[in-house]
């Protein structure tokens, strides 16, 4: 018998982190849960078993019916690795000396929810008569394109997200305006990018740690990449069955695959879509470089796919009206220095990048020089850098900090109107300027001599609401050296609260040992009220008087007042025992 009792002890020996990790999996409910044999209790009730169960694809859940089946334990050795490790990360198995075991409560809701084993059989290899690996390989550039502007311009501007995880409106537009992707697709690259640790954020999608090397990278590269993330949120068993494809249609792929149904389905659906835009599938039909991604076989995926995409180039043409024009896609690290000075106005196979004022001056507020800039361009451009573009970065580089937002001096922030913030002007005339507009007349700026105003906001309000109205300004520290800093993103509050599980694992990891004297009874007397709930029998080891200890199976009925009245069905008679005997509580074989 392996029931509550034996995952009880089971949650009990896990390390913290495990089991939060087995609870993340498995999702339970968990009102009400004060101890282990409370969490095992709620682990396999019915309705958490049923949303365990929905979730298991067809390989594995012929094994959970095949353990079902056996009289015995299976031995691990005979079952191969990715499927049984899924189904005890699951807690649905447990391994003993023997092999491994079904619980009995699964095995029971498996028996009570009529699933068959003849339906769960390997379907038959269909080879496709023409593989798509023309338009897989479209799909895939495009794919890699949209994520990599939506990485540029997530560095730009962080795109906020709602309390409830969705992305706002606003920046879900602005993202599918600068991705050329529909609107409805962003979330689903944002999901690619999470998962390869290219995004990443809580109040706010931001670039990951991961993104600059992987924007550095071949486009190829860059797919396989993504592919690999997106193989990652699979069951490994279910890669057979989609290596098959589904021509006939993802909804019968999908019955074949989760045979239980349930909500897996539809996050299983968004998986085949995601397949889709990668490329990894054409219209259900698998192609080369996703036969290689589903059998694990990375760099042969990484291969096929660039064997047909486009060579990235080196160089671009400087035209005189200060557009960009590269006949290819341009090299990630040449393409993301380029973006420091030009904004990127088209992409594919050809890309186009305009280079103005503001992205000069932006270009020098990120610690670059005229003379730096203009070498970098030479070296870039296959026409040298024409007139206007150099003195349209010489003349800016002029400008640039004539107007600095910074912190005031100590007594500046002190009687009866405290500054924030000043703003120092070189040019007199320039402070003139900016005290009579109207689009910053919001910062309350007052004139404290020549060349200096004082302002009640922050020396970033200040900098931004300035450059948002088109004006040179830089920002400095106390120091008075230049800073970079980032557009503030106006994100809605959100929860603060733990972690899911947090509290309720740190509760468990709290309570007193059960091997500890004292606490050993209340541990005790835990599990053999589950084992009367359960209606189970249960091997209890009781110490006699005479110090002898000795074994019996027994099915508890009920315990109070000290003591355990059970069911002895070998002798079938009612047998009363103290708690205070009773030295050790297992599962009955």
């Amino acid at each position: 018998m392996r029931g509550a009792l034996s995952l009880a002890a089971r949650l009990r020996s896990l390390p913290a982190e495990d089991l939060r990790a087995l609870l993340l999996r498995r999702a339970p409910a968990v009102t009400g849960v004060q101890d282990h044999a409370d969490l095992a209790e709620a682990l396999l009730s019915r309705p958490n078993l049923d949303a365990a169960l929905d979730r298991l694809v067809r390989p594995e859940l012929a094994l959970a019916l095949e353990l079902a089946a056996a009289e015995t334990g299976i031995p691990a050795g005979s079952l191969g690795h990715d499927v049984p490790q899924r189904l005890d990360h699951l807690a649905l198995i447990e391994l003993a000396d023997d092999g491994w075991h079904l619980y009995d409560a699964v095995a029971e809701r498996l028996a009570e929810r009529g699933v068959e084993a003849d339906s769960l059989r390997t379907p038959d290899a269909v080879e496709p008569s023409e593989r798509p690996d023309g338009l897989a390989t479209e799909r895939a550039f495009l794919l890699v394109s949209g994520v990599a502007e939506l990485l540029h311009e997530l560095a730009r501007e962080p795109a906020r997200r709602l309390q409830h995880g969705g992305l706002a409106l606003p920046a879900a537009r602005r993202l599918a305006e600068r991705t050329g992707r529909p609107r409805t697709e962003i979330e689903t690259l944002l999901s690619l990018a999470d998962e390869a640790a290219l995004a990443a954020g809580d109040s706010a999608w931001e670039r990951g740690a991961e993104a600059d090397s992987w924007l550095d990278a071949r486009p190829a590269e860059r797919w396989r990449i993504l592919a690999a993330a997106w193989r990652g949120r699979l069951p490994p068993a279910a890669l057979d069955d989609l290596a098959h494809g589904w021509r006939d249609g993802p909804e019968t792929l999908l019955q074949r695959l989760l045979p239980l149904g349930g909500a897996e389905r539809e996050r299983f659906a968004e998986r085949i879509g995601e397949a889709e835009l990668l490329g990894i599938a054409v219209d259900g039909t698998i192609g080369a470089a996703g036969q290689a991604v589903l059998e694990r076989r990375d760099a042969d995926a990484e291969a096929a796919i660039g064997a047909a995409m486009p060579a990235p180039v080196e160089r671009v043409y400087l035209q005189h009206d200060l557009s960009v024009i590269a006949p290819g896609p341009l090299r990630g690290d040449l393409d993301r220095r380029l973006r420091g000075v030009a904004l990127a106005e088209g992409g594919g196979l050809a890309s186009s990048y305009r280079i103005t004022t503001e992205t000069v001056e932006q270009a020098l507020v990120d610690g670059e020089t005229a003379d730096d800039l203009l070498a970098f361009l030479g070296a870039l451009s296959l026409t040298g850098v024409p007139q206007p573009l150099e003195y349209l970065i010489r003349s800016t580089a002029g400008r640039h900090g004539s107007l600095r937002a910074g912190p005031p001096a100590a007594e500046e922030t002190e009687g009866p109107e405290p500054a924030v913030s000043v703003l120092h002007a070189e040019d007199p005339s320039v402070l003139d300027t900016v005290l009579v507009d109207q689009a910053v007349a919001p910062l309350a700026l007052r004139r404290s001599g020549p060349h200096r105003a004082l302002s009640r906001f922050d020396p970033e309000v200040l900098y931004w609401t300035l450059r948002d109205a088109r004006y040179p300004v830089a920002l400095e520290d106390a120091a008075g050296a230049l800073v970079t800093p980032r557009r503030p993103v106006p994100a809605q509050r959100r929860s603060t609260g733990t972690a899911p599980y947090a509290a309720l694992v740190e509760r468990l990891a709290a309570l007193p040992a059960p091997n500890a004297a004292e606490d050993e009874a209340g541990w005790i007397a835990r599990r053999i009220e589950l084992a009367v709930r359960r209606k189970g029998l249960v091997r209890l080891t009781v110490r006699m008087p005479d110090d002898r200890t000795v074994e019996a199976v027994l099915e508890p009925t009920s315990i109070a007042g000290g003591r355990v009245r059970a069911r002895d069905r070998a002798a079938d008679l009612e047998r009363t025992l103290p708690l205070s005997r009773i030295v050790a509580v297992e599962p009955a074989d």
